[in-house]
């Protein structure tokens, strides 16, 4: 990479967390930046993707359908909780409140995310007909967001949490608390019933049979293996899974 004086890269979160897995080591390099995009950043991967370059992170939202780019934050080690960022030049956004999400977050200005932007898709080509968007002005997201400090604050997409008991948990949380083992690469999770989860982890090879967090996953969102979820662990070497 420094020989050949790269300045900056693009990094999804699962490439950064798969290039954290074989090389968790400072790589010598002419980055001014990184950006991540195309999936909801966990801070661990955030904090590895800076020691590993020692630059600049900056986190971009979008989707392909509305241009893709339409926000930039700049990501630190010191961040809590992840915003869209800047708004980018030319685009606009809003929150279309949704009473349900109000009622199960107790947050006033929640809901799915509007895009105003002037590069909509024109459409999508099924067989010999073009099936155009809603609309040439907007797209409307399934992202859920709420408002807080000037920023939109991004919680997971459309009907990515379950409610166990009286506990409202995201998919994004669980995601964030096992992407703290460096030798997880991805996490699935789908909903078996409206209170029960299923755990996909992929696992780096040699060591699953060493995959021990159930404990503490356990402990630290007070739920229970097989009554609120089942999990499996699924061995991956370089890009094979077995």
């Amino acid at each position: 990479m420094h020989d050949y004086d790269i300045t900056n890269i693009f990094l999804t979160p699962l490439l950064a967390r798969l290039i954290l897995i074989y090389n968790n080591t400072f790589i010598n390099n002419n980055l001014r930046f990184v950006t991540l995009g195309g999936d909801k950043p966990c801070q661990s991967t955030i904090n590895g993707v800076r020691s590993l370059f020692d630059c600049e992170i900056y986190g971009t939202y979008g989707l392909a359908e509305a241009g893709p780019r339409v926000a930039t934050s700049k990501l630190n080690i010191e961040k809590t909780k992840v915003d869209i960022g800047q708004i980018n030049p030319g685009i606009e956004v809003s929150i279309v409140e949704d009473e349900k999400y109000r009622e199960i977050t107790k947050i006033k200005a929640i809901g799915y995310l509007k895009i105003y932007t002037p590069s909509i898709y024109l459409g999508y080509i099924q067989g010999s007909s073009l099936c155009k968007p809603e609309s040439s002005e907007f797209i409307m997201t399934k992202d859920i967001v709420y408002y807080s400090d000037n920023t939109y604050c991004l919680l997971g997409r459309d009907n990515e949490y379950i409610m166990i008991g009286s506990k409202l948990y995201w998919f994004q949380d669980f995601k964030s608390f096992f992407y703290n083992n460096p030798n997880v690469l991805k996490v699935k999770i789908q909903k078996d019933t409206d209170s029960k989860l299923i755990f996909t982890i992929f696992y780096k090879s040699k060591d699953s049979v060493n995959f021990d967090m159930e404990d503490s996953f356990n402990s630290y969102f007070g739920i229970k293996k097989d009554l609120d979820y089942s999990l499996t662990v699924v061995g991956y070497q370089y890009n094979q899974y077995k």
